[in-house]
């Protein structure tokens, strides 16, 4: 008996010493996704039919003619006489979040930092067909430029005719990203701990986000879109509880609910809802500079980084619902740009302005309720 005691005793502490090694080298299995990440470069990442142009004078428009699809890898897109620079921002990105998870165990921030790095860098993978396209139709363009003034009109035609369609080498790439992105997410919450006060407060600015989200639905919509105050609470929510609160608070809880609410289909959340909002938590990154010690008023320092947050916020609202447009609803790489600058932008400039103006309260708010 006491041997199968002894027995249990040390598989239970080698367990335990196994799950302790993993959580103090989880930035390990991060890089190792990352790298694995890489693969994706070898294997095609779009799959397109070449398109060659040609102008009819008589017609004075274009014709086009369209080959057979081919697929094209990471050497393809590079070197083919131009660079797509959104595809290899992506892969950058990647890298650059798989490198900063070696600070993690020492700052948890560098893995929230990893984890929206890593998810902006695989939802700009799912996007490689049509920015290969576009800027494949940019290049033929410039040899027509002083032909037609027509440009979106020739683009149009040349992506009908290329009709890009995504490679099992860039959705294997955001697979790994994405998988990336959710342990770094683990190792920004492993040494975290939430006090009932913290946790009634994000479930308090959560709600009045979705509660602001239902009654701006009741107010005149634009032509372009709705403009609204509901995310005000969830950027508070993650200046004062950081960028890993921030983004469980407004990627998944906040945004799973209006998923629900928006009856738009389930489909759309990973990149209307999760990405799109998630985001916001990014202005937690400059907790320390807005309403850091010492500070009791208003500050040019603080109302910088104010600017600096919402700014970086409404950049991964507009990557995640230019994204959907273009993924779930068939837009154009520009249409979807269009369509989404004006009221993302109007949005989150209306929260970042009332944030600013009400900068002064919200650091003694801060100071008189801190967060350990």
């Amino acid at each position: 008996m006491s041997n199968n005691s002894e027995t249990g005793e040390i598989t239970k502490t080698n367990n335990h010493g196994f799950a302790d090694f993993i959580r103090n080298n989880q930035w390990i299995l991060v890089v190792s996704l990352t790298v694995f990440a890489l693969i994706g470069l070898f294997l095609p990442l779009v799959a397109v039919h070449p398109v060659v142009a040609s102008y009819s004078a008589a017609d004075e428009w274009f014709t086009f003619s369209a080959s057979k699809r081919i697929g094209l890898n990471g050497s393809s897109i590079f070197s083919d006489g131009f660079i797509v620079w959104p595809v290899l921002i992506s892969y950058l990105l990647i890298l650059l979040g798989g490198g900063l998870s070696f600070l993690g165990k020492k700052n948890s921030n560098f893995y929230s930092l990893c984890m929206v790095l890593s998810l902006v860098g695989g939802v700009l993978l799912l996007l490689s067909s049509s920015f290969y396209s576009y800027c494949a139709a940019l290049k033929s363009w410039n040899d027509f430029a002083s032909l037609s003034d027509d440009k979106y009109g020739f683009i149009d035609e040349y992506l009908k005719y290329a009709d890009p369609k995504l490679g099992g080498g860039a959705i294997l790439s955001a697979c790994f990203s994405f998988g990336a992105a959710l342990l770094s997410f683990s190792g920004a919450f492993s040494k975290e701990k939430m006090s009932v006060r913290s946790l009634t407060e994000i479930a308090m600015l959560s709600a009045a986000a979705i509660i602001l989200d239902v009654l701006f639905h009741y107010l005149p919509h634009t032509s372009l879109g709705s403009i609204s105050l509901a995310t005000l609470p969830l950027f508070i929510i993650a200046l004062r509880h950081g960028p890993a609160k921030g983004f469980m608070a407004a990627g998944l809880v906040y945004g799973l609910i209006t998923c629900f609410t928006d009856n738009y289909g389930l489909y759309t959340y990973p990149l209307d809802y999760l990405v799109a909002f998630g985001g916001i938590g990014t202005i937690g990154f400059f907790k320390k500079q807005i309403l850091g010690d010492g500070q009791t008023w208003y500050n040019l320092k603080g109302e910088l980084f104010l600017f600096l947050g919402v700014l970086s916020a409404s950049l991964l609202r507009l990557i995640g619902s230019g994204a959907s447009s273009v993924i779930n609803y068939g837009y154009s790489l520009s249409a979807a740009l269009i369509y989404n600058i004006p009221y993302v932008l109007l949005s989150y400039a209306l929260c970042g302005a009332v944030l600013m103006g009400a900068y002064g309260p919200l650091i003694r708010l801060n100071n008189m309720f801190p967060i350990k």
